[in-house]
């Protein structure tokens, strides 16, 4: 018994110690920024493409919300995007991964 007290004792000790040397604490990544002239309505978004491919020089968003994806097998590797002023067809290099309802940028 002497000996298991003996072992018992600093086990719990270093156990003590080393849970309490634990940082809880996560690393939050730095918020970024979006610049307010960088984010285009899918309207404006479509008013670029004149039928030649436009060239961005500088980074651009587009906030949309999908409203047809291809879960029910009528589209393939393409989904239908919208945001309040109009909607556009982007085809995709893979398949599934965007639903119905899920917010894009």
């Amino acid at each position: 018994m002497k000996r298991a007290t003996q072992t018992l004792i600093p086990i719990a000790a270093l156990s003590v110690l080393l849970l309490a040397a634990c940082k809880k604490d996560w690393d939050s990544p730095p918020a970024r920024t979006i610049p307010v002239g960088s984010v285009l309505t899918v309207a404006e978004l479509r008013a670029l493409y004149q039928g030649t491919p436009v060239r961005f020089t500088e980074d651009k968003s587009v906030y949309a919300v999908v409203t047809a994806d291809e879960s029910n097998g009528n589209l393939y590797k393409e989904v239908y995007v919208q945001d309040h002023t109009a909607a556009i067809n982007l085809r995709l290099p893979f398949s599934g991964g965007l639903y119905v309802g899920d917010s894009i940028r």
